[in-house]
């Protein structure tokens, strides 16, 4: 697990991308004219929930992918089989670091802007805090189910480059299909995959105007569907646990 924390420290596509998942969002109020004044820790917490799901999937793409798939690439794995580690070592260590530097990724890319406009215009009112930890916890559980379902993919190709591009497609295709679900057949599968359920767990769209003070703000409803967050934690370990235990069968028995 040291050589693949190395690895990640080193890699340009992932600093690259989390530099920019962190600048954005703390220059948008600047690139639209608006400044920070107006921007608390809670509106921004309200806007994170937009973009939040594709920033983590693109990003923990890129993660899982160059840490499973580069030492496929280049027989890594298979020196350190040689040199007498168990498979079981070499695969877990691996899903553990990926799913470790995902968490880390994820957290300070939604943490950092977050905290830094709270210091500067506090939390506010736009969304309770006890409501945004208790979501942003509640997103742990598709985000796990993600990073197994694109280890699985990696394993079986075996090249980074190729699970990144079909992890990519399986993302824009399970929304597209989410979407078909719901306009055609009237049906929300919001936990049939991993990226429509982040959504899901994301939306919010209660909210209404209170004078607080002598100014009018928006706050919502940020409470977490209890049936939606049942069926997300359930459904989301089954199919990790599923994806991980065929991944490892895979690895198992394949030449590296």
């Amino acid at each position: 697990m040291k050589a693949q924390n190395y690895q990640i420290k080193g890699d340009n596509l992932i600093i690259c991308g989390l530099l920019f998942s962190l600048v954005l969002p703390v220059a948008g109020p600047l690139l639209d004219g608006a400044g920070f004044d107006y921007m608390s820790g809670s509106m921004y917490a309200v806007n994170m929930f937009a973009f939040f799901p594709y920033t983590f999937m693109i990003i923990s793409l890129i993660i899982v992918t160059r840490i499973i798939g580069w030492d496929m690439n280049d027989k890594t794995m298979n020196y350190e089989l040689l040199s007498g580690h168990s498979r079981a070592q070499v695969f877990f260590g691996r899903f553990i670091m990926s799913l470790a530097w995902t968490v880390i990724a994820s957290v300070i890319v939604s943490a950092v802007p977050t905290v830094f406009f709270t210091v500067i215009n506090g939390w506010g009112h736009s969304l309770k805090a006890g409501d945004f930890a208790v979501r942003f916890a509640a997103f742990l559980f598709p985000c796990i189910r993600w990073i197994c379902e694109v280890g699985f993919i990696t394993i079986l190709v075996k090249n980074s480059n190729v699970g990144m591009v079909i992890g990519f497609l399986m993302l824009e295709g399970s929304v597209i299909v989410s979407e078909v679900f719901k306009e055609l057949l009237d049906v929300k599968p919001d936990t049939l995959f991993a990226c429509p359920n982040l959504l899901a767990l994301a939306e919010i769209s209660n909210s209404r105007q209170q004078l607080i003070g002598d100014e009018m703000v928006t706050v919502y409803d940020g409470a977490v569907n209890m049936s939606l967050l049942n069926s997300s934690i359930i459904v989301s370990l089954a199919a990790g646990s599923v994806f991980t235990l065929i991944g490892y069968m895979i690895f198992k028995k394949n030449d590296m």
